[in-house]
């Protein structure tokens, strides 16, 4: 079984909004986004606004090697999708 699987992105640009990423077959995660930050692209994962400028995570990683392993997954799937459009 796939770890993660069929990333699909809303818009790409400069920045690339995945639709949802497909994990482990069974759950699809929405609102995560990729971001320029200066010269890199960043992987955010969804947050609410609880008031003014405090945020919570919707999702989180339960590591950070599998945060570095999703990230990687779909920063590959963007930049295809960047060099395709």
């Amino acid at each position: 079984m796939k770890l993660v699987e069929n990333i699909r992105f809303v818009k790409v640009n400069t920045e690339g909004i995945p639709n949802g990423i497909c994990v482990g077959g069974w759950l699809v995660v929405h609102g995560i986004k990729v971001k320029r930050q200066g010269s890199q692209y960043k992987v955010l994962f969804p947050e609410r606004k609880l008031y003014a400028e405090v945020y919570k995570p919707v999702v989180t990683a339960l590591n950070p090697e599998f945060k570095k392993e999703v990230d990687a997954l779909i920063l590959s799937e963007f930049y295809k999708a960047l060099e395709n459009k």
